[in-house]
């Protein structure tokens, strides 16, 4: 039964089958008190008195564990797909005072009094009361809650025998996991997952009086509950008790230090170092880089030891640097005497000219540093990266430099066009290294770790310099700077550059700021150059680089990579384009591709906000993920009823192959926020996806952009499964799109690669409805991508029906069209003769539709007449087949 709800919730789901899992919760929720409560059965001889018994694989208080997190996951999800404004279906009565929000709010408090009840009646599962306070924090829960444990920490202990101690103790330790819940849990969620009648500031000041209360008027307090006490004291701002000279455990100490640092104690010297890491904490809580600056200089100048100032300055330089900047920017135009402390890069990044528009143009010689903070970082992709490592291995003396620690502030290139970086040209000297000035001071954020030996510095040293440039961060460890993670909750110091070091996360999400294609290939250069012991990435062609021995063998090395880029590269449209295979050590699988075309009806064209076209009411939201997480189930027990029918051989009845390897989504059919579903859907079928976004807001063009998105899936045995997100931008906005002030962003393309084909494997394109026209693109696609899909919103649905009609032919491979559900035609059509070219069409408009069908790329790939299972269209002219 737990497995069955755990399926349904962790699955494709909607409102009617959350319906269905709350009572399904309810119902072991009940189960489990029966069995608790229910008394031994009377001894007897006969074997019908034990005829039925109760006969649990699972202890009753695991099974209310699992209850109490699945309640809570599951009224999030119904609150998220409910218009909270619409009346309820409450009878004629009350339909007009009473709305789904209201109606919502009290099953919301309901649940919780029941979650609440449960640990009242067992002490022991505080997880009960944490999941019921989060779910509906508000003073009035708290009250009886607060007060039951009054009874027990607030009377005296003397007379009490080892019985109530006991329960002293384990009150001492629930109100400790309380406080904790408070300072990082607990209200703490986005505002749109609480219902409206919710109280979290009445809240968290009620708890903050017994947290008072507890240092305060409690003598025999242990020191893990002074510490909860006083930590969620600082994460609701109340230093009220810094001051206070009670004593103590000393285990408790640095947790008064910490309200006392909130207060910005003046203090300098060693003073200062040791209360740094109190400080950084502080600024999770309140964070105020300016006044943290004002007080970081202040104690700085007070500091007379210029290894004192070395040590504080590299503190913080190490997790907050932007802390540093704010430091140097309070002292005015005089440098103070600390300032040659701080590296280099942070000094150049603090000196950052104003943004310049995207795409303007630059002149020949730049520093490094600079190129990486501009909003286009020539070197945020794969073939930039590939140029730069080029220019490096080519510097005169790069070994010795990158031995002794070169960092990327050190470096200054010079091109002939930056506007070509990416496309990979064959000239000479289109991009080269300017000398080293060799009077600067080795920055300790590129120091050699000790794991690395002498003679492998140099790779790890190219390897710092490339990944800094990839992310755009001086700091190679790091793909942002720490104040963008959030704010206001404490979390601790959980990432500092010295742990960053032992874990780089080198994949898509580790190293780009939005997500983009991320080779495995490139993934394996920067693990294998910024090698660490013991840690385990899948290998391929790129583990070679380790091997090398001098500068110029890695190069070698690095030009035949940039070769196979040079071929992708589309010459016509001046894309990029870059191959992420699902699984590149998967065996070739010599069978049709299998696609699903998913046409759902919302969003509605008329939904959009002219005016702000990121902008959607609360209600419109829960409508429309209602309708794609219903659109979702739809599909998949579409797509499973599909599969159980294919003929027994052809059955995978092991799960292990994807029911389909591609699913479709039209354009601007997914918000953001609910990509999730989208994984849930790709989990439970096993299949990749793309689809097309809702128009997000562009920080780099300061606009919003059109983008799809892919989820491609990679599953192995010895690697377990990981979903990579690429975006894939639209270059040509619509008339409407530019009035509603759209701009296009069309970065790179992403050829997914699956291993299913006859003799290659099938590489799988994709475009954002009006980029589909863009003869230059379908073009340089013809010769690369083995299937074309279009994520499309479109009212013409003859003029596209005639665009596909076209392009499978003059691209000589399937092209899949799905358009939205509001006006039909989503379409699917292959160069084969007479009616067999349309395999799906979808007539009709406001209608929802899930198109299933196989397709095999593989005869398109060749101009060959060799055996083939159809009759296919000859290739247009000039075609001369894919290669390998």
């Amino acid at each position: 039964m737990m497995d069955v709800l755990n399926a349904e919730l962790s699955g494709t789901f909607d409102l009617e089958s959350l319906a269905q899992a709350a009572g399904g919760l309810d119902g072991l929720l009940w189960m489990s008190d029966q069995i608790e409560d229910s008394e031994e059965p009377t001894p007897s001889r006969l074997s019908l008195a034990s005829i039925a018994v109760p006969n649990t694989d699972v202890r009753d208080d695991t099974v209310k564990r699992f209850v109490a997190t699945r309640l809570a996951q599951l009224m999030r999800h119904r609150l998220a797909m409910t218009d909270i404004t619409a009346p309820a279906d409450a009878g004629e009565a009350l339909s007009e005072r009473v709305t789904n929000g209201m109606a919502l709010a009290h099953e919301f408090e309901s649940t919780a009094r029941k979650l609440i009840k449960c640990w009242a009646e067992n002490p022991s599962l505080a997880l009960l009361l944490r999941c019921g306070m989060d779910l509906y924090p508000h003073p009035k829960l708290l009250a009886p809650v607060v007060e039951a444990l009054g009874v027990k920490l607030f009377a005296a202990l003397d007379g009490l025998d080892s019985e109530g101690l006991r329960q002293v103790r384990v009150a001492e330790y629930v109100v400790a996991d309380l406080l904790r819940a408070g300072a990082v849990e607990t209200g703490f969620r986005d505002e749109e997952e609480y219902p409206e009648s919710v109280d979290i500031l009445g809240y968290r000041e009620d708890l903050g009086v017994l947290a008072r209360r507890i240092i305060v008027e409690r003598d025999a307090s242990p020191w893990y509950l002074l510490q909860q006490a006083y930590l969620y004291l600082a994460s609701i701002g109340d230093v009220s008790l810094a001051a206070s000279r009670r004593k103590m455990p000393a285990e408790a100490s640095a947790y008064k230090a910490l309200q006392r640092t909130m207060m910005f104690e003046p203090t300098y010297s060693r003073d200062l170092i040791e209360a740094l890491p109190l400080a950084l904490v502080a600024q999770q809580f309140s964070p105020t880089s300016r006044r943290f600056g004002v007080w970081l200089a202040e104690g700085l100048r007070l500091t007379k030891d210029e290894d004192d100032q070395a040590v504080i300055v590299m503190t913080v330089a190490l997790n907050r640097p932007d802390l540093v900047m704010a430091a140097l920017n309070s002292k005015g135009n005089r440098a103070p005497r600390w300032k040659k402390f701080v590296p280099h890069a942070l000094i150049e990044a603090n000196r950052k000219p104003p943004a310049k528009r995207f795409g303007t143009p630059r002149r020949a010689q730049r520093p490094l540093l600079q190129i990486m903070l501009d909003a286009d970082n020539v070197f945020g992709q794969e073939n930039g990266v590939l140029m730069l490592a080029k220019a490096l291995l080519r510097a005169d003396g790069i070994q010795k430099h990158l031995s002794a620690g070169l960092s990327a502030s050190d470096v200054t290139l010079e091109c002939t066009d930056w506007s070509r970086v990416l496309a990979l040209p064959e000239e000479t000297e289109f991009l080269s290294v300017l000398p080293f000035k060799g009077n600067e001071a080795p920055n300790p954020l590129y120091a050699n770790p000790p794991w690395v030996g002498e003679d492998k510095a140099w790779l790890y040293g190219l390897g710092r310099i490339l990944r800094a440039a990839l992310t755009g961060e001086f700091d190679f460890t790091s793909r942002r700077y720490l104040v963008t993670e959030e704010v206001g909750r404490y979390s601790g110091l959980r990432s500092t550059w010295f742990k960053r070091r032992f874990g780089l996360l080198n994949s898509g999400r580790g190293l780009t700021d939005e997500p983009g294609p991320v080779s495995p290939w490139l993934s394996s250069l920067l693990s294998t150059l910024l090698q660490w012991p013991g840690v385990e990435f899948r290998a391929n062609d790129a583990v070679a680089a380790g091997a090398a021995r001098t500068p110029e063998e890695l190069l070698l090395f690095i030009e035949r990579r940039i070769v196979e880029q040079r071929a992708l590269f589309g010459v016509r449209s001046k894309t990029p384009m870059y191959v992420v295979p699902t699984d590149d050590h998967a065996a070739l699988q010599d069978r049709p591709l299998r696609v699903a075309i998913v046409q759902p009806m919302r969003p509605r064209k008329d939904e959009f906000d002219v005016k702000d076209p990121t902008h959607w009411t609360p209600g419109v939201l829960a409508e429309h993920r209602r309708h794609l997480a219903e659109v979702c189930r739809l599909a998949y027990q579409k797509l499973r009823t599909w599969a159980s029918a294919q003929p027994p051989k052809l059955r995978d009845d092991d799960g292990e192959n994807p029911v389909v390897d591609v699913i479709l989504f039209p354009e601007l059919a997914v918000h953001p926020e609910h990509i999730f579903l989208l994984r849930r859907l790709s989990d439970k079928l096993r299949s990749n996806i793309f689809a097309g976004l809702t128009f997000l807001h562009s920080a780099k063009l300061g606009a919003p952009i059109n983008q799809g998105l892919w989820l491609i899936r990679t599953e192995s045995p010895g690697h377990g499964r990981s979903i990579q997100y690429a975006w894939q931008g639209k270059l040509h906005p619509m008339k409407l799109e530019r009035a509603m002030g759209v701009k296009g962003y069309r970065p790179h393309l992403t050829l997914v690669e699956l291993p299913v084909g006859t003799k290659t494997r099938t590489r799988v394109a994709a475009a954002i409805c009006y980029d589909a026209t863009d003869l230059d693109l379908v073009a340089d696609l013809r010769d690369k991508s083995d299937m074309f899909l279009v994520a499309a919103l479109n009212q013409d649905v003859q003029t596209f029906d005639n665009m596909v009609a076209a392009l499978h032919f003059h691209m000589y491979q399937p092209v899949v069209l799905a358009n939205s559900g509001e006006f039909g035609g989503s379409t699917a059509q292959a160069p084969l003769p007479k009616h067999e070219r349309l395999i799906a069409h979808v007539h009709g408009n406001n209608q929802v539709a899930v198109s299933v069908f196989e397709i095999d790329p593989a005869p398109f790939k060749s101009t060959s007449s060799g055996k083939v299972a159809k009759e296919l269209k000859a290739a247009p002219a000039g075609y001369k087949g894919r290669p390998a």
